[in-house]
């Protein structure tokens, strides 16, 4: 009897020291299946710092500046000579980068005039809030934006071309061509053109470089989108 008391005393003893120690450690967790006394706490990254509306020296435009140079560059008298590559009055924008040289900060806007196929380049004094320059030239034609090769794509999927398209994915992947979502597209421009293409370098034209998720780039070289004319040649 007495031993028995003694080893029932020693076990509460036990569990009372061992209680404490987790109690002391933050780690006791009291009865099966309850929450924990103390956890660590959540460390959250701090939020963070809003972009500044103006930069300095050679740092990259920010978003501030960006937007003040898109606004500048296309006024009402730019907007009402020319057309975007959907043909709405305004020219399409093609990039707004930092313009080189030293002095007060500059933005370097590129545009295309699709009505007279022209690269207008224009550039903004950002402090000043003035268009510091403007240039155009015909026969310039800097890489496409995400719209135009959206046009592009549209163009040669409703043109009768596309089966051309469907015929080499088909073989690239042994499956058929039923949804645009079946190939990303890239594209470049193409800076002077022969035979049928021979209006590109002066037109705007794109060469399409599908991809199916599965399979290589296809070849699609042959073939060449005319966005200044809105149609697909066949070279």
């Amino acid at each position: 009897m007495i031993n028995e008391r003694l080893r029932a005393a020693a076990m509460a003893a036990a569990v009372v020291a061992v209680g404490f120690v987790g109690y002391a450690l933050g780690t006791w967790s009291g009865p099966a299946g309850s929450p924990a006394a103390a956890e660590t706490p959540v460390v959250e990254d701090p939020p963070a710092a809003p972009a500044p509306a103006a930069g300095t020296g050679r740092d990259a435009l920010t978003p501030t500046e960006i937007a003040i140079a898109r606004e500048l560059a296309v006024d009402a008298a730019l907007r009402a000579e020319t057309t975007d590559v959907t043909g709405a009055p305004g020219p399409e924008l093609l990039s707004v980068a930092l313009a080189g040289g030293d002095g007060p900060r500059r933005a370097a806007v590129l545009l295309y005039d699709y009505r007279d196929d022209r690269l207008i380049k224009r550039v903004i004094d950002l402090a000043g809030r003035a268009v510091a320059g403007s240039f155009s030239a015909t026969d310039r034609q800097p890489p496409p934006t995400e719209r135009e090769v959206t046009t592009a794509t549209d163009l040669l999927w409703a043109d009768p071309a596309a089966k051309l398209l469907r015929e080499r994915f088909h073989t690239a992947t042994g499956r058929d061509l039923t949804a645009r979502s079946d190939v990303e597209v890239e594209a470049q421009t193409v800076p002077d053109g022969t035979g049928a293409a021979a209006a590109c370098g002066a037109h705007r034209c794109l060469m399409l470089l599908p991809r199916p998720r599965d399979a290589a780039y296809l070849d699609l070289t042959d073939l060449v989108i005319d966005l200044s004319t809105r149609t697909v040649v066949q070279r």
